[in-house]
């Protein structure tokens, strides 16, 4: 028996006004003009993907930007990347575009956390409370397209089990056992891929991955509902094309290997997934590529997508906020991808992060009050056993019974002096005799601890606000 590799292709219509065919592999895209009966590489701006990864199925969304110049010129396009799943188990749709989550990272939250609770400190000393008030001071909605799965149709090597409309886009899952059966494929539909594109492809063949493609299906119908966007930091059009994909899979999965075909142009990339997570580097040393992995928290991202397309955000790890407008405090991960294409050798895989210093970031940011008092507590003590030295150097001062005084600075200044009061500390904290009046040292003593406490706790401060 044969093992049939299955092969998805996804038809979508992506915003072209003007006629001239575009192709194009994992953000390889080719344009074909009518004029000189030629298919050529046109340029791609970004990538951008989001993915939420639940009980073994991912759930992919990806989006890619792509200049208006390159495709107003067009009267077609192919758009094509690779899935590691079988056909019969991938559902696909068409989608416009999707928001990006525009959080901060734990370890910013965390100092901010720390931070603020740090302040209190100050209040220790009660005088610095009256600063206190200057430090204070200190989307795209988603549509889906109609559709139906199941053997729709058998042609040589190759069976069409998936089909998805909408707005001039078609999508197809196909499977097939050929390169060749691929390529007839496209050619039936008037579509072609260069030589070099054919090559990456043909990696892929046997190695049971699907892949997805696009091309329009309704040049009139998409002139009449393609939107046109902006970008005001380019001052450029542009239009965003997408896909949103259901698959199983043991580990998270990117496509990159196809965008090699741009060789030393940089295609940047950005990819979101809900959940904290990291490269695999047991797949591949990505260390060479760069990659900037953020871990990050959105306190408040904006959802509006239909009733089939709510399932990508459930999630036991999500909270919708009553109104369902809103999904609270969302954990996730950022990846940034900015090497040369040609260094795009493999695909990317992720897994659950093991990072410790992420577990203790999300600790502080989950505990300030209980991180700050901890550092309050250690400056506390370390400037009982400093104050100690500069005032009673010379009598020989016992600096663990110092260190003990300290502590009691959490009871404000006013504590502290009432306690060292009470204990007579220099005479119970000296090992000779002090000469002088009791009351000038214990002053200096003051003194000295608020002045040495006010600058150890803002060292602190900025440090952690650098």
């Amino acid at each position: 028996m044969v093992t049939r590799l299955p092969i998805v292709v996804v038809a979508a219509l992506f915003a072209l006004p003007l006629a001239m065919p575009l192709a194009s592999a994992d953000g390889m895209m080719h344009y074909y003009s009518s004029v000189y009966d030629d298919w050529n590489l046109s340029a791609e701006e970004t990538q951008y993907g989001m993915i939420n990864y639940v009980d073994g199925e991912e759930r992919f969304m990806l989006t890619i930007r792509v200049d208006s110049e390159s495709l107003d010129l067009a009267d077609a396009a192919v758009w094509m990347f690779a899935i590691p799943a079988d056909s019969d188990t991938i559902d696909i749709d068409l989608m416009p575009a999707v928001t990006e989550l525009n959080g901060e990272t734990v370890a910013d939250l965390a100092r901010k956390e720390l931070c603020s609770n740090l302040l209190l400190g100050y209040g220790t000393q009660l005088y610095p409370i009256l600063m206190l008030p200057l430090f204070g001071a200190v989307d795209s909605p988603l549509a889906l397209s109609d559709g139906y799965r199941g053997l729709l149709s058998t042609g040589g090597d190759v069976e069409v089990t998936q089909h998805v409309e909408s707005s001039g886009l078609t999508a197809e899952v196909v499977s097939t056992t050929q390169a060749d059966a691929l390529e007839s494929y496209l050619e039936d539909r008037e579509l072609h891929l260069d030589d070099a594109a054919d090559s990456l492809i043909a990696e892929y063949i046997g190695q049971d991955y699907s892949f997805i493609i696009s091309w329009i299906s309704d040049m009139e119908q998409f002139r009449d509902e393609g939107v046109l966007q902006y970008d005001h930091s380019t001052e450029s059009y542009y239009y965003e094309l997408g896909l949103y994909s259901v698959f199983p899979t043991d580990r998270i999965f990117y496509p990159l290997r196809l965008t090699s075909i741009y060789g030393e142009t940089v295609v940047p990339m950005m990819l979101q997934i809900l959940g904290h997570v990291e490269p695999d580097d047991s797949a591949f040393d990505y260390g060479k590529l760069g990659i900037a992995v953020r871990h990050s928290v959105d306190d408040r991202y904006y959802i509006y997508v239909s009733q089939e397309l709510s399932e990508f955000f459930t999630s036991d790890a999500q909270t919708i906020d009553p109104y369902g407008d809103f999904m609270l405090d969302v954990k996730y991960t950022e990846v940034v991808i900015t090497a040369p294409s040609e260094q795009l050798e493999v695909d990317l895989w992720m897994v659950p992060t093991s990072s410790a210093s992420l577990d203790v970031q999300q600790w502080i940011q989950e505990n300030g009050f209980v991180t700050a008092t901890m550092v309050i507590i250690v400056l506390s003590v370390m400037t009982g056993v400093i104050a100690g030295i500069i005032v009673f150097g010379q009598h020989r001062p016992v600096l663990w019974k110092f260190a003990a005084l300290g502590l009691a600075n959490l009871l404000t200044i006013i504590g502290l002096w009432l306690v060292a009061r009470r204990l007579e500390i220099e005479r119970t904290m000296t090992r000779s005799e002090i000469p002088l009046s009791s009351r000038q040292y214990r002053s200096d003593f003051l003194f000295v601890y608020t002045f040495v406490f006010i600058v150890s706790i803002t060292s602190v401060l900025f440090v952690l606000w650098r």
